[in-house]
């Protein structure tokens, strides 16, 4: 391995590799997440980021959607630049441009390559949003300044939104380009920002099921490492505190954001979970769908005998009863920022937290036990 920098990332990177190559972490595993080694090195989560690219891009390692940093070699990856394309998997940069009317403004969208569903349709509310204004908007993929340049080219833009806690390389890019820019789900200390209120959806979701009469209710999904998902965990179990339910982590059961995670999840909590569950919330709409179609699984219909909600409506069509504003109220506070933004700039933190409401028709009142559970059901 050739001799890299003294930086920390580099020196956390070697570490990785180490623990790799002695079978700490073995081929085939799911390397422990980014807040993990937060802890265990006493770091910020940029720096986490970058010590992980190195190892990626030695071939130790490979980063997989909604699962995460896969070990997948214990040997350094040799390949020259010829064959190394077909050596390891890289990202494909993805740039979705708008129609340009006009010069009137030009905005970038930056999202992760793993962005939350929710996150992408905000984005594309926005595209609509800034085209009826007269502009126009690309919505790119990438985490990591390089990626972004590649991404972009020369392409000037009025002002940029950066969503999902980014890499420092990206907001650097745009400050030495003078490009303003807004934090869509994050926050920053004398940044401008965008934020769901998680505490009060939550909060709201939990009262509405406790006020149906439902007080064995399970939480299904969150991946850790993502603060606005941890947060609407925390906030549940706050939630069930406030209305007098004691909280039980036999039906708290995490991992994952997407809709397979939600099967899962709930299959888990049915079959080892001795309490008879009668609502479950899920960390957002996407794990919603999957914890029904599980529930469908073992003979329970949804709403009568078990009640579900999701958090971040994706569509009107998807079902799902779901505690925050629409996409497209979100998507109007980020152009209101953004046009603040340009206009004045920001010298201290000012944070939009846009507000909740409640829409759907998967919860019911509480009606009694859910049906017995036979063999069949754990035959899935």
């Amino acid at each position: 391995m050739p001799p890299r920098t003294s930086s920390v990332y580099a020196k956390i990177a070697s570490d990785i590799i180490e623990k790799i190559k002695n079978g700490t972490f073995a081929v085939g595993t799911t390397l422990i997440p980014e807040r993990k080694l937060m802890e265990d090195y006493n770091v910020e989560r940029t720096t986490v980021r970058r010590a992980l690219e190195l190892v990626r891009n030695d071939g130790y390692i490979e980063k997989r959607a909604g699962i995460g940093s896969v070990v997948v070699s214990k040997t350094k990856c040799e390949a020259s630049a010829s064959d190394a394309s077909s050596s390891k998997p890289e990202k494909t940069v993805t740039v979705i441009r708008t129609a340009e009317k006009s010069e009137k403004q030009k905005l970038l969208f930056i999202v992760p390559f793993d962005a939350d569903s929710f996150v992408l349709t905000a984005a594309k509310e926005l595209s609509a949003l800034s085209e009826k204004d007269g502009g126009s908007l690309d919505i790119v993929k990438a985490d990591s300044k390089d990626e972004l340049e590649k991404a972009v080219g020369n392409t000037r833009f009025s002002a940029a939104i950066v969503a999902q806690n980014p890499d420092d390389g990206i907001l650097g890019y745009l400050s030495a380009g003078k490009i303003p820019y807004v934090l869509a789900f994050c926050r920053a200390d004398g940044k401008r920002s965008v934020c769901i209120d998680n505490e009060d959806g939550m909060r709201k979701l939990v009262s509405s099921l406790c006020e149906n009469g439902h007080k064995n209710i399970a939480f299904a999904g969150s991946d850790e490492t993502r603060s606005f998902e941890r947060d609407r965990r925390l906030a549940f179990t706050r939630a069930l505190t406030e209305n007098g339910i004691e909280v039980n982590q036999e039906l708290i059961n995490t991992g994952g954001h997407d809709e397979k995670s939600g099967f899962d999840r709930f299959s888990e909590l049915y079959r080892r979970s001795g309490v008879r569950i009668t609502a479950v919330c899920a960390v957002n709409d996407e794990v919603a769908k999957g914890v029904i179609n599980a529930a469908k699984q073992f003979g329970l219909d949804v709403p009568s005998e078990l009640s579900v909600t999701g958090f971040a409506k994706l569509s009107k069509q998807s079902g799902i009863t779901s505690a925050v504003s629409s996409a497209h109220d979100f998507a109007y506070e980020l152009l209101c920022a953004v046009k603040a933004e340009e206009k004045s700039g920001s010298t201290s933190t000012v944070t939009t937290t846009v507000g909740t409401a409640i829409s759907g028709n998967t919860v019911a009142k509480c009606v009694g036990e859910q049906k017995k559970r036979g063999m069949s059901d754990f035959l899935l």
